[in-house]
């Protein structure tokens, strides 16, 4: 089975930009091609970005947010399609786009975060408690507790 994480990723910016980075990867080989190896935990969209003017005035611009959530995956380092899209953040951080990112192993300390100086800083991460310990059910159960607390503390 493996040491598996769960990680995400933003990459966003000016559509044009983002949209001829994603063109020329389309030109990859396919072991090469973002779309090819991670496209099924990838999604695409564009977005209306306001932004104040110096007039006071709103303006806005079109950005493409590419989205990247990978849950239970092996996210060593040295595996080719982990190397594959910790190039592509690069060249994305070199287009000086957005640029997020966030691991979290099984371990509690295992955090990986982050981001470019372009960033927003949209993505966040804590960990929760999970709860696997077996579940009483049966109503007998807890009168018989509640008869042994009352039995030991009399």
């Amino acid at each position: 089975m493996g040491y598996r994480s769960q990680v995400k990723c933003l990459i966003y910016g000016d559509k044009d930009v983002v949209t001829g980075m994603l063109a020329l990867d389309k030109l990859a080989p396919d072991n090469k091609n973002i779309d090819k190896v991670w496209g099924s935990c990838m999604s695409i969209g564009t977005l209306e970005m306001k932004w104040p003017n110096t007039q006071d005035k709103e303006s806005s611009t079109l950005w493409t947010k590419i989205t990247f959530d990978a849950e239970d995956v092996k996210w060593y380092e040295t595996y080719d399609d982990v190397i594959l899209w910790m190039d592509f953040m690069a060249k994305a951080e070199e287009l000086e786009l957005g640029v997020e990112f966030i691991r979290i192993g099984e371990e509690p300390d295992d955090i990986e975060h982050t981001e470019s100086p372009e960033s927003n800083n949209y993505l966040r991460s804590w960990t929760d408690i999970e709860d696997d310990s077996p579940t009483c059910t049966e109503d007998k159960f807890e009168y018989e507790v509640q008869s042994k607390i009352k039995e030991l503390i009399s």
